[in-house]
């Protein structure tokens, strides 16, 4: 259901490659959840494997630095 939601977007979105915030129609930067929020969607926030594996243990040592 919901990857039926997500084909439904059609052209491209301009999306900062170093922030993640979206471009809106009038020139705006905004956050990407709150941009999609806009548009219907619910969203939730989780950590990947990938992610997960690289800060965590980081995070367990004592680490400080996330980026």
């Amino acid at each position: 259901m919901a990857l039926q939601k997500v084909r439904t977007l059609e052209g491209l979105l301009p999306i900062c490659a170093w922030c993640r915030r979206v471009r809106s129609d009038r020139g705006y930067w905004q956050k990407l959840e709150e941009y999609l929020a806009k548009g219907g969607a619910e969203i939730t926030h989780s950590i990947c494997g990938e992610c997960a594996e690289e800060y965590i243990e980081e995070l367990q040592c004592g680490g400080s630095e996330i980026r």
